[in-house]
């Protein structure tokens, strides 16, 4: 088998780490995430690792609620799985070979993780209150438990914000929609008066985008190294960095991406430091230098430096699909 293809396959040591893993026993004691919870896929996604709430206070104020699959708390740091993980940097969707070269395994990614509706799970969230005019007023980080009440393609999500399909039949789903999209155009626009609501696209990028500033700035603060997302200036490349240096585009001082740990390595690095700003226990977290280390390898990796080899791990990892020769 090819050196390259090896290292986009997962030894058998992974793949009995993620077996092992039973999220169910540490759902005790955390707190549970409240408002309706839902999440917008395209139709044929299996892999549902963020999700989104939405309820409003007795005072008019309105909070948001971004969740996403919690890793941090189920990837071992420095174990067999973590390593095959931070080897392949994210999830690879090949459309044109009708092929997912999964950053974790597809049991855990189709399963065990996913934000399936109705099923209980593992959950970083990160709470953002609003005044009625769309100003931010607050934010908490916490780790939570959370049960996706509606789990919505994206046409069902757009018929739904319309008052019909699911919107139809649960007038409390329809309504948190709308509310959300009209959030957010209010928050854009910084409360101007002639602010209108947005696609639902855009809103969910909106909120994402925002919470991960929000992150960001949490860490920076705290004076923690992980893996920032920076960009000096609209026209050049955004690349990963152990330090903030602010996100020209986003319009963020520190910008720190964490809604996507099943299939982005960069997001439970950063995951693991919003454990240590809320004095969350991350599981086995080596000293400084050699993790510095290991996310020297991982920046490179997903910066493009050995863009070239990862290509041709995928090139041959297709050919042994072709022969039934895959392992992970």
């Amino acid at each position: 088998m090819p050196a390259a293809a090896q290292r986009m396959l997962f030894s058998q040591l992974a793949l009995d780490e993620a077996a092992a893993i039973k999220p169910e026993t540490q759902l005790a004691g955390r707190e549970k995430a409240k408002g309706l919870v839902l999440s917008i896929d395209g139709a044929s996604t299996r892999d549902l690792d963020n999700a989104i709430s939405f309820r409003k206070e007795r005072d008019g104020s309105m909070v948001v609620g971004l969740h996403a699959v919690d890793m941090a708390s189920v990837l071992r740091l420095g174990g067999p799985l973590d390593f095959s993980a931070r080897q392949r940097v994210e999830t690879q969707y090949l459309q044109n070979h009708g092929l997912t070269l999964y950053m974790i395994p597809k049991s855990l990614a189709e399963g065990t993780l996913s934000l399936f509706e109705g099923k209980p799970r593992l959950t970083k969230s990160v709470e953002m209150t609003f005044a009625p005019n769309g100003a931010l007023k607050s934010h908490r980080i916490f780790n939570s438990t959370l049960v996706n009440r509606f789990q919505l393609t994206t046409e069902g999500a757009n018929e739904a914000l319309a008052g019909k399909g699911r919107g139809a039949k649960h007038p409390e789903l329809a309504q948190a929609l709308n509310s959300l999209s009209a959030l957010s155009g209010a928050s854009i626009a910084s409360g101007q008066a002639n602010a209108g609501p947005t696609g639902l696209s855009k809103m969910w990028a909106y909120f994402t985008q925002l919470s991960a500033g929000l992150v960001g700035e949490r860490i920076s603060a705290a004076k923690l190294e992980s893996s920032f997302r920076n960009q000096p200036n609209k026209n050049s490349k955004s690349n990963y960095g152990h330090t903030a240096k602010g996100h020209a585009s986003i319009g963020a001082a520190a910008y720190a991406t964490w809604t996507a740990g099943m299939r982005r390595y960069a997001d439970v690095e950063v995951q693991r430091a919003m454990d240590r700003v809320i004095g969350a226990r991350t599981p086995e977290a080596p000293k400084a230098l050699r993790e510095r280390a290991m996310r020297d390898i991982q920046h490179g990796r997903a910066n493009g430096d050995t863009r070239a080899a990862r290509r041709e791990g995928i090139r041959a990892l297709i050919n042994l699909t072709r022969r039934g020769d895959r392992r992970g």
